[in-house]
């Protein structure tokens, strides 16, 4: 490993110590509301085991697409309640930075995730989304005029675990542009999107892409896509992000 991340490692574990070591398995993590958990992975019967297949499913493709390996800066955006991130505190990623717009997740990721890992940070951004008619949540910037908060090229890793399905194509392409410009050269995005080979439509929350406009927008970006699988409806995707060419 290399030295700067062991040292990274080591004040985290000092850190832990002092602290009282608090668990940090996702199995150890109190679970979130039930609201909660229903808002980030739909209504169903058993919304606990729902919450918990959901997490451990972008778990392994992230391990698959080694994002989750030793010295990674990753950022989740719309972490909401910490679905995925309870399952990256036993991770040997350098930092770790989720943003969203419910403030209530964010409070709940802070009192309860922040606290294990010091290199768990939750933001809060009060952006709007077509989310309100689910959440009730005004926000108060437009997502596509939305700059993410972060120095070009901050990021190895990225995740979009069901934001895009929640977004018409313009603020989608704005975020794509967004990830190109904080992910470094050679990191990786997932994210899942819903897809038609017809016309876009929407419900007033789902939001389905014409698959070409929305690979379109990819590559415009500056991504290069690779379909991964799909889901319940979910179509996942790694984007790539070339190296940089010499003399650039």
């Amino acid at each position: 490993m290399n030295p700067v991340f062991s040292t990274i490692f080591l004040k985290i574990s000092r850190w832990r110590t002092k602290r009282g070591a608090l668990p940090i398995g996702p199995d150890s993590i109190p679970l979130p509301p039930e609201e909660f958990m229903e808002l980030v992975s739909g209504r169903t019967d058993n919304p606990v085991e729902q919450f918990k297949w959901a997490g451990e499913v972008v778990l392994r493709m992230l391990d698959e697409e080694a994002m989750t390996k030793p010295g990674t800066s990753f950022l989740d955006v719309g972490c909401g309640c910490g679905r995925i991130a309870r399952y990256l505190l036993s991770k040997p990623i350098a930092s770790y930075t989720g943003f969203d717009r419910h403030p209530g997740m964010i409070r709940w990721c802070r009192d309860n995730l922040s606290r294990r890992a010091p290199h768990f940070e939750f933001q809060y951004h009060s952006l709007k989304s077509a989310y309100r008619n689910l959440d009730g949540h005004d926000g108060a910037q437009p997502a596509g005029d939305f700059t993410f908060p972060y120095q070009n090229e901050s990021f190895d890793a990225i995740l979009l675990a069901s934001i895009f399905t929640h977004m018409p194509l313009e603020e989608s392409a704005h975020y794509l542009k967004e990830l190109q410009r904080v992910l470094r050269f050679e990191g990786k995005v997932l994210l899942s999107v819903f897809l038609t080979d017809g016309e876009p439509h929407s419900n007033g929350v789902d939001f389905y892409h014409n698959s070409r406009a929305f690979l379109k927008s990819v590559t415009e970006a500056g991504f290069v896509p690779k379909f991964r699988e799909e889901l319940k409806g979910h179509y996942w995707y790694t984007l790539s992000k070339p190296a940089q060419k010499q003399g650039t």
